[in-house]
């Protein structure tokens, strides 16, 4: 199953998934995906809303947002923050695998150790 759900999504099908089944071979908790999903993924009309800044859609308030030097690293750091797009409240498309990745593997890290105190994380 390389290049399935790793590092190269391999057509539209690999890209999206549905939660009711994509862990149901390996038993993942279920629970665990949908908390990942719910923080980390946002609707299509909550991606243009965070994108747009509440602007109107049209073709002047686009070329405004393009002028501004940090257009491109608000946009980018919003998809890497968000790399899920939920689709209906089961399926999910992939937005950005690498993010996915590194929050998967060093994400599990960085969460336990703000989770402790000051005093355990030196030893953790």
């Amino acid at each position: 199953m390389e290049g399935v759900f790793g590092r190269n999504i391999n057509g539209p099908a690999f890209s999206v998934f549905d939660m009711r089944q994509i862990f149901s071979q390996v038993g993942f908790p279920a629970g665990i995906l949908r908390k990942l999903v719910k923080d980390r993924a946002l609707t299509a009309v909550e991606f243009r809303k965070r994108l747009g800044g509440g602007k109107a859609r049209t073709r002047k308030a686009f070329g405004e947002e393009l002028e501004r030097r940090s257009f491109l690293t608000e946009s980018l750091n919003l998809f890497r923050q968000f790399p899920f797009m939920k689709l209906d409240p089961n399926r999910v498309l992939i937005l950005d695998l690498e993010f996915l990745a590194e929050l998967l593997t060093g994400g599990v890290y960085w969460n336990i150790f703000d989770s402790l105190t000051r005093n355990r994380r030196e030893t953790f």
